[in-house]
Order: structure tokens, then sequence, then C-alpha cells
């Protein structure tokens, strides 16, 4: 009998054709049953993604994997018989079922997807006893790009990465001398705003790029440090894009006259400016590629008795994936049947991992049958100009508007009702939906030019029930001052505190839950050329705890409240 192999990705042939010992898929069908178990946290952790724009790129990702999955995965050679590491497979059976649980518990799609991901590597090491997967690793790591990190890294690394954009770009027109004024992430020209954060998102985002870099350097079966630094100048190149495209649009603007930032021109821009980071990045592989090459170990060089050359060698050589010749030099010699005790195990974990899968969909069912208070939708018909009285002890109501914006991560609407007091304060409260988890406000403002003054502080509301809520004071070139009180509330209408007020366990699960709540954000935004007194802020204050009070009483009118106190005339 005589057997051809090449690598993955060229052509191979195995004679004599198939025979009854030859391996097929049809054997592990025991592992679809324990994927499919997930389903319900994985399709529920996709539509929280689909929410988010900087995440929709999470398609393209699964089409990735599916390709390398179709094109690399062959059967081994029948007499081939390969350590199928059942020890580590177990393992993270083990983890994924208890952390299956978990989610069914907590009702958490993020921790779901997490047990999925953890199942699909168990599934992917049984079925290496017989199938030969190229960079089976990395494949399984572009699964965490469906799980985005807790804690809002994401977030505050794309707001950094807008606030260094912003500033290059306003010394870029400087120099072209195209007059203009940066404040945050503003660039102000002579006839228009420019907002980086909206200028930033959508499918040239930071989080599209780096998943780009990704599916690139495991498509190629790249080494770990060139993956990592393939990674990093996936960033350097989205800050490189973003800075050519604010700047194409001040050019168009200011010199053409023609505008750029919204519409279908502006769709165009992103997909040309998307498509030529995309070269860039392949650009920048090639080079690495060059640098990273590994050194000659011939004679000549003497490479074998040089320990730099080993060392170089062994950096830019981890991780780079077996070929299917170094996984034969691994074969233990003929195949041999499957243990008994091996199916025992099988049937073990389909009957466990089947279990948990109906608790967990019958949870999810009773959950999604259960009718909330408020859907996101029905937002825009509970709340209007009316729905906020026109006078609040001394404050009266002047104005109303509703805006939307799309800041990272996120569209995000907005109902804007301005209020004024005897003395000339202006105060706008405002309600912002949706979001998917807290939402440090103090960031955009300070992102906008505004300076914290000093810490901010937690404030207890004097309706029973009520949130707390943050309260922070704000300065821009000692000329103006703003006070700034808010509060995020479940789509449920139940407190939802700032994370300084809730314990360190309930904090860390609502990090790990994010994007499966919807949250809406209730403010009051009161800035003054004049100093805030005391009393005025005590005035202020008031006002939200008030406003906000009558806002969650209509959008939740089954939510128990208690008694409300007027707003007081007199500071305290």
């Amino acid at each position: 009998m005589s057997t051809t192999v090449a690598h993955a990705g060229t052509s191979h042939s195995t004679e004599p054709s198939a025979s009854p010992d030859t391996p097929s898929l049809n054997q592990y069908w025991w592992l679809l049953v324990i994927l499919a178990a997930h389903l319900p946290f994985v399709v529920a952790q996709l539509l929280n993604l689909w929410k988010r724009p900087h995440y929709q790129y999470f398609p393209v990702a699964l089409l990735a994997i599916g390709c390398l999955v179709w094109t690399r995965l062959q059967p081994l050679p029948a007499e081939v018989n390969l350590k199928p590491h059942r020890w580590l497979a177990g393992a993270l059976f083990v983890c994924a079922l208890g952390l299956l649980a978990s989610a069914s518990g907590l009702d958490s799609p993020w921790i779901g997807t997490v047990a999925f991901i953890l199942s699909a590597g168990g599934c992917l090491l049984h079925i290496s006893r017989h199938f030969y997967l190229q960079n089976r690793f990395g494949i399984w790591v572009l699964l965490w790009l469906l799980v985005p990190l807790p804690g809002n890294y994401d977030v505050r690394l794309s707001q950094w990465l807008q606030r260094v954009t912003t500033v290059v770009s306003g010394l870029l027109l400087d120099l072209m001398g195209i007059v203009n004024y940066v404040e945050g992430t503003i660039i102000s020209l002579s006839s228009k705003q420019l907002f980086v954060e909206e200028a930033c998102s959508g499918i040239v985002s930071l989080m599209a790029i780096v998943a780009c870099c990704l599916i690139l350097a495991v498509w190629t079966n790249r080494p770990l440090i060139h993956t990592i630094i393939l990674t990093a100048s996936g960033i350097v190149w989205a800050g490189i894009m973003n800075i050519l495209r604010i700047v194409t649009l001040a050019i168009a603007q200011e010199k053409l006259a023609v505008d750029l930032s919204g519409g279908w021109q502006h769709d165009v821009l992103g997909l040309v400016l998307f498509t030529f980071t995309i070269l860039m990045t392949a650009s920048t592989d090639r080079l690495l590629t060059f640098f990273f090459a590994p050194m000659p170990v011939g004679d000549k060089y003497q490479g074998r008795k040089n320990w730099l050359v080993r060392l170089w060698n062994g950096m830019f050589r981890f991780g780079l994936p077996r070929s299917l010749d170094r996984m034969l030099q691994r074969s233990r010699g003929a195949a041999t049947p499957a243990p008994a005790t091996g199916r025992v195990w099988a049937m073990t974990w389909v009957a466990a991992f089947g279990v948990m899968g109906f608790v967990s969909l019958f949870f999810g069912l009773s959950r999604a049958s259960a009718n909330r208070p408020l859907r996101n939708a029905d937002l825009a018909e509970v709340l209007n100009e009316a729905s906020l009285p026109p006078q609040l002890g001394e404050w009266q109501r002047v104005s109303y508007e509703q805006t939307t914006a799309d800041p990272a991560f996120g569209s995000v609407k907005s109902k804007v009702w301005a209020y004024e007091s005897p003395d000339g304060h202006r105060a706008m409260f405002s309600v912002d939906y949706v979001f998917r988890s807290w939402h440090d406000l103090r960031l955009c403002y300070a992102s906008v030019g505004w300076s914290p003054d000093g810490a901010s502080k937690v404030r207890h509301p004097s309706r029973p029930g009520d949130a707390k809520y943050l309260e922070a004071l704000f300065f821009k070139d000692d000329v103006e001052n703003g006070l700034l009180c808010f509060s995020l509330t479940q789509y449920d209408g139940q407190a939802f505190d700032p994370p300084q007020e809730v314990p360190l366990r309930e904090e860390l699960l609502r990090r790990i839950d994010q994007g499966s709540e919807e949250l809406y954000q209730i403010q009051l935004w009161m800035p003054d050329t004049r100093s805030l007194s005391s009393r005025d802020r005590e005035q202020a204050r008031r006002l939200f705890e008030e406003l906000r009070g009558v806002v969650v009483a209509q959008l939740f009118p089954n939510r128990p409240a208690g008694p409300q106190e007027p707003v007081s005339s007199t500071g305290t």
C-alpha cells in the first residue's frame, strides 16, 4: 500500500481507496450534540453583538472559521494513530459544563458563549485522533472574537484612539492651512463641526481591523510573535486610516464645499479607506515575514553552534502550526479501535450536555415569554414633550428636542428637555437609550473638552428604591463650569447602581454579562459661565431626582415608587 501526503492546501491522495477502517465524521455525531446544547446562548450573544456596530464584523469571522475548517480538515491515513489528548478535552468539557450551568442560572449569553468555545476546543481535540486540521489552535482562537472583553476595555481603547486621532488630525489641518479648533474629540471648522466618534465608527472601526489582522494571521499560519505584532500594527493602521478620513472630510468641506460626512458619499469614503487599510495590513504581514524569517543553520554559518541563531529561530517559530508530515512522525503505529470506556464517556457527555441544553432552553423561553414593562421601540411613544411638567418649583421648561448620536459601540437616541431658573441657570435633562452595560458619561464630557474638577460623588436619592447616581463638576478654560448628575435604569425599572456602590461579585457579573441588558441613561447637565454655588448645585440635584422620578414612573408604571418630595426653592 502506498501513501502520498502533502501539506494542507495542496493536493493529496491515499491509496487504496476508502476501506471500512477509513475514519468518518459520522462517528463523532455526539460532539454535535454537545455543541448544540450551547446554541440558545450563542444565538443570544450574536444578536447582542449585532446591536453594537463595532462588532458587526462577526459574520465575516464566522465565515472565515467555516472556510478554514472546510478546506483544511482531512482524514488521516488508516494506519496512523495519534494521541487524542482525551484528558485535556475532558477538562475543557468539565469547565464548559460548569459555565453552561452558570449561564443558565445567571441568564448570561456571554458566559454561555465562553462555554461553547471551550466545548469547541474539546471537540477539536477529540477528532484529532482520526483527522488533521492545520492550525487548529489558531482557528479555535478566532472563536474568541465572539466574546467582547469585560470591563469595557474595548471602549476605553477606542476612546483613547479617538483622542489621539483628533489631535493629530488637527495638527495636519494646521499644516495645510485649514483653520480648525480642536476641543476634545470635536474638530470645529469654519463651516462645520466634525465629531471624531462618528467618523471612526462602523466597518472602519478599530475592532473590525483587529479582527481582520487575526484572521489573516491564522489564514497564513503565522507564528505567535508575528501574530501579536501584526495585530498591534492593525491598531496603528486604524488610527492612520481614521486620520486620513477626518482630513479628507475637512479638505472636501473647506476647499471643495462638498459635504462627505453623511449619506452614501460617507459610506463610499469609508469603504475606500477600509480597503486601503486591509491592503496595508497585508503589506505589513509580508514585511514581517521578511524580517522574521528563520536564520539558516547550515555548517557555513555554524548556526547549530550559535545560541543566538537558535534563540532567534525558536522565538519566531514558536506557535507555528505543525505540518501534516510532522504530525505523521508522531504516529504510534496502526490505529486501534476506540476503547469501550471511550464510548461510555461519550454517552456520559451527551447526557450531561443534553440535559443542560434543555434546561437552558427552558429558562430562556421562560424569560423570553415574560412581558417586559418596556421595549426599546416603545420609548418614543411613551415619552414626549408633555411627559415632564412645564414647571417644577422655580424651574420652567423652555424647550424639547429629540436627537440621535453615534458614539462608540452603538447608536444612541436621546430625548432632551431644557429647564431654566429665575436666576438664569439652564439645565438640560435627557433620557438616552439604549446601552448594554454601565456607561461612564463623565468620559463623554471629557472627550468634548470639559475637564473634571475633583472626584465624583455618589449621591443617595431621597426617593426610596431609586438608584444611586453620580455627581461630577467640570470646568472649561477657567471660564465655564458644569454640573453633571446621571444614572442608569434597567429595562424593568430596577435600580442600576454605579460600580462603586455594588459588591465586587455583582460588578464582575455585570461586566461579564454586558450586552444582554437594556439600560436607559438619565442625566442632568447644567453648564454656566458663572461659578456654581452650593445652593445652585442642590437645586440642580433636586431637579434631577424629581424629573427622574417622573420619567421612571411613566416608563414603568407598575414599579413601586416611594413618596416624592417637591423641589425646594431654597438651598440647604
